[in-house]
């Protein structure tokens, strides 16, 4: 039986803290992420309370949580702009809601227009008319 050197063990045990080093950097990262995840849910849960509670008439309490929650996916993602689009029955834009909250109208109609022409609501509006729920 061959015994290793004190140099051997001495590099053996360090490969072993740097694997366990390395460990703990990925689980911290992991841990990192989800508590991330956690303070939006509660920014997001704190501002739906906050919006239930000042809010009286329905739609505006459904457009204000709809904002708190793009704003929350937008923060989680990293994203630097988002927008929410609401349509009627015949695909027609009735409202939209943007991160860019102060945006000037004539912008945020420029915005709108960009994004429904070029962008991915485009799609979303053209199959819309398959995934409307026509039972109202």
């Amino acid at each position: 039986m061959i015994q290793q050197s004190d140099e051997e063990n001495g590099i053996a045990e360090n490969q072993q803290l740097i694997e366990e080093l390395k460990s703990l950097r990925r689980e911290v990262a992991e841990l990192k992420t989800e508590k991330a995840a956690f303070q939006a849910q509660k920014k997001l849960l704190e501002h739906s309370v906050a919006t239930i509670i000042r809010a009286s008439p329905e739609e505006e309490m459904l457009k204000a949580t709809l904002q708190d929650t793009l704003d929350v996916c937008s923060q989680l993602t990293g994203a630097q702009k988002g927008s929410l689009f609401l349509l009627d029955r015949q695909g027609a834009v009735t409202d939209s809601i943007l991160t860019q909250r102060e945006t000037a109208l004539k912008e945020r109609d420029r915005l709108i227009g960009c994004v429904l022409a070029q962008g991915l609501a485009r799609l979303g509006i053209q199959t819309a008319p398959d995934r409307i729920d026509r039972r109202h």
